[in-house]
C-alpha cells in the first residue's frame, strides 16, 4: 500500500473563512490521513489580502496496483509519477471535492472545492549509497528523494550546497574533502528518508484515533514518534533531537 498527494491552489476570494489561514499552517486530520493548507502569493506574486492563494495538499492511501488508474488523465494518458494541473478528468475533480466534503471540516473542504484544477503527485522515496563519484557530486533531490512530510527538500538542497562549498576551505586534498562531504551528506539523506517513512506511516497509513486524543495524548504521541529524530535540517541538527 502506498499513497498520493492531491494538490491545488484556490484563489483567496473564492475561499470562505480566510482568516482561519492567516499567519499559520493549518492541519486538518481525519481517519483517512490529513490535509495541510496555507496562504501563498498569487500567480502575479501579489501578497496583499484578497489577492493571495490558498495552497493545499491532501493525502490519500492508494494501492500500488491502482496507481496507473489514478494517474490516468482525462484523455486516457497514463502519467508515470504525477497528474499535472489541468488534465484531471471531471470525475477525478468531483471525486476529490466529494472526499474533502466527506472527511474534513467545512472550511477545509471549501478551499479544496474552490480549486478547479487539482492535480496529483505520487509519493516516492529514494536513497542512494553515495552522493559522489570522483569529482561529480549530487545534491538535493538529485541525490535523495524524501517524502514531503518534513518539508525538507529545499533546505536539504541548500545545506548540501553550503557544505559542498565549505570543502574548498578544508585542509588536505580535495578528494579527501569530497569523501568526507559524501559521508556526512549521504548519512543525512538516509536519515531524512527514514524520517519521511516514519511520518508517512503515522500520518497517513496507520493514523491514530485523532478524535479520541486530547492535547496531552497528542503531545505524548508526537514525542514518542519523534524520539531520536529531528524534524528540520540544520547545521545544529544533532542538538535538536527530541
Amino acid at each position: 500500500m502506498g499513497y498520493i498527494l492531491w494538490r491545488g491552489l484556490a484563489e483567496e476570494q473564492a475561499v470562505a473563512n480566510i482568516s482561519l489561514f492567516e499567519d499559520r499552517v493549518t492541519w486538518a486530520v481525519s481517519a483517512t490521513g490529513y490535509c495541510l493548507l496555507y496562504l501563498v502569493p498569487s500567480r502575479a506574486e501579489e501578497v496583499a489580502a484578497g489577492k493571495r492563494q490558498v495552497n493545499w495538499v491532501l493525502y490519500e492511501n492508494v494501492a500500488d496496483t491502482a496507481l496507473p488508474g489514478v494517474l490516468t488523465d482525462a484523455h486516457g494518458v497514463v502519467h508515470p509519477t504525477s497528474l499535472p494541473p489541468g488534465v484531471a478528468s471531471a470525475a477525478q475533480v468531483a471525486y476529490i471535492h466529494h472526499r474533502a466534503r466527506q472527511h474534513f471540516p467545512v472550511y477545509v473542504a471549501d478551499a479544496v472545492c474552490a480549486t478547479p484544477n487539482p492535480f496529483i503527485q505520487g509519493v516516492f522515496d529514494l536513497s542512494i549509497p553515495h552522493y559522489r563519484r570522483g569529482r561529480l557530486c549530487l545534491i538535493g533531490d538529485a541525490s535523495t528523494l524524501c517524502r514531503p512530510h518534513a518539508a525538507s527538500g529545499a533546505v536539504k538542497a541548500l545545506t548540501d550546497a553550503l557544505a559542498l562549498g565549505d570543502v574548498f576551505t578544508t585542509p588536505g586534498t580535495l578528494d579527501d574533502a569530497l569523501r568526507a562531504w559524501d559521508t556526512a551528506r549521504s548519512t543525512e539523506g538516509r536519515r531524512l528518508v527514514t524520517l519521511g517513512q516514519v511520518m508517512g506511516r503515522a500520518f497517513v497509513q496507520d493514523v491514530p484515533a485523532w478524535q479520541q486524543m486530547d492535547a496531552a495524548a497528542m503531545e505524548h504521541w508526537w514525542t514518542a514518534l519523534m524520539r531520536g529524530q529531528h524534524w528540520y535540517v540544520t547545521e545544529d541538527a544533532r542538538d535538536q533531537k527530541a
